[in-house]
């Protein structure tokens, strides 16, 4: 980064071309060293080769002193330019002549129209060394409609919103489940089950791999926990090029699968895809008699389902009552609830960790009454894991319920976050 700086004050460029990580933690080292951006000549930049927000682009633009414009590209079409922003910034420009771009459904293969979200595909139109014909790029977009105001012609296509595969772009190096794997099989000690979570913590992406140790190698002894996480996380290092931060887990702690492992956990992805609905969990809800045994005849259904409840609450009146619950199988339980002849309905809810203190809850819902939300219903319990609670909240507004309090600080957990 030293080097990159210099030659940015030596050979005084107009435009940068790096992923946008390393252009904050060019930026990050140019404060620390009392280097100012005024003091360089950089007007303008492309941005691209792993996920960034409008967030990420606005603090970019404001430490480096520079426009920043988002580019798209894969290695095995042409790398960088298969599309670019205009000054407009209103989506990226295909570059036609070269690519051809449609977007299909991921599961029927079916072509989407324009204004519709899907998986990305191109074709090249030039390439010849490697030509590919409707390469399936595995990213999330869609076609835009309409002209630019720019006057360019060419189709545009929206910043790709996630994967629909387990590959991760981590600070812009391709991650792939089984490059952990190949590393975790060969050690002694580590059991074949891990888990990747990948966050954002600020403006650059973070990777922890959980790993599971053998019924022989779980100890407590705190050196050799130290020592067996250190071979691991240079073994992923090596391989990755990147650092991973390693937790080892206790033995079959890590959730088993009937199908396919979920390897990756990628909250990055679950915030930026869906926007809002990604913070808001799916509840159930079953209406019962007001009769001894309703609640239990519940709980009996969900046991032989083999399904988890994560959090419940109870509500009555005279004649029914509403047994709500956050539950870890949910599709089984509503199977198994309405074959069993229950009344169930889905409804959204939001989960705030707070800190289990008091007064934590009380900013929470001061936040939301200042707003003019109303609570119409909530419940919590305390988490075994990191010792703070998690408040289930309904409120009239859902979504301005969620804006409101993730701009003032408070944590919303996503239905991964209640998984313990």
């Amino acid at each position: 980064t030293r080097r990159q700086v210099t030659i940015l004050q030596d050979f005084k460029p107009t435009f940068l071309l790096a992923t946008p990580s390393y252009a904050l933690t060019i930026a990050e080292f140019m404060e620390q060293n009392g280097i100012s951006a005024s003091e360089l000549s950089l007007k303008a930049g492309f941005f691209g080769a792993e996920p960034w927000t409008e967030n990420m682009r606005r603090e970019i633009e404001k430490r480096l002193n520079l426009k920043a414009y988002d580019i798209y590209g894969l290695s095995e079409v042409i790398g960088p330019g298969v599309a670019y922003e205009c000054e407009c910034q209103n989506g990226l420009h295909v570059n036609e002549d070269h690519f051809f771009i449609e977007i299909i459904d991921p599961e029927t293969g079916e072509q989407l129209p324009d204004g519709t979200e899907g998986e990305i595909v191109f074709t090249c139109m030039t390439k010849e060394a490697l030509p590919l014909i409707r390469y399936r790029t595995r990213d999330v977009g869609m076609r835009l409609e309409g002209e630019c105001e720019c006057g360019r012609t060419f189709v545009r296509m929206m910043k790709p919103a996630g994967r629909t595969d387990d590959m991760l772009i981590i600070r812009g190096v391709n991650v792939f489940p089984s490059q952990i794997e190949s590393v975790l099989m060969e050690m002694e000690g580590i059991a074949p089950f891990f888990q990747m979570i990948v966050e954002r913590e600020g403006n650059l992406d973070k990777l922890t791999v959980l790993v599971e140790l053998t019924e022989e190698t779980f100890t407590d002894e705190v050196r050799k926990l130290e020592a067996m996480t250190q071979k691991v996380t240079e073994a992923i290092h090596s391989v990755l090029g990147i650092s991973a931060k390693v937790r080892l887990v206790e033995p079959k702690s890590i959730e088993r699968f009937e199908g396919k492992a979920k390897r990756v956990i990628d909250k990055r992805t679950q915030v930026n895809y869906s926007g809002g609905k990604a913070m808001l969990l799916k509840q159930i809800s079953v209406f019962v008699e007001n009769r001894r045994g309703a609640i239990r005849d519940i709980t009996g259904v969900l046991f032989e389902a083999g399904v988890n409840i994560r959090a419940i609450s109870i509500a009555d009146t005279s004649d029914f009552g509403i047994v709500r619950m956050i539950v870890d199988k949910r599709k089984d339980a509503l199977n198994a609830l309405r074959n069993n002849g229950m009344t169930v309905i889905e409804s959204d809810v939001l989960a705030l960790a707070v800190e289990d203190t008091p007064g934590a809850l009380h900013a929470a819902l001061s936040a939301l009454s200042d707003s003019g939300i109303m609570v119409e219903y909530s419940y919590g319990f305390v988490s075994p894991i990191n010792g703070g609670a998690t408040i289930i909240l309904k409120c009239d507004d859902q979504e301005k319920a969620l804006g409101c309090l993730s701009s003032k600080g408070f944590k919303l957990l996503t239905a991964e976050d209640v998984k313990f």
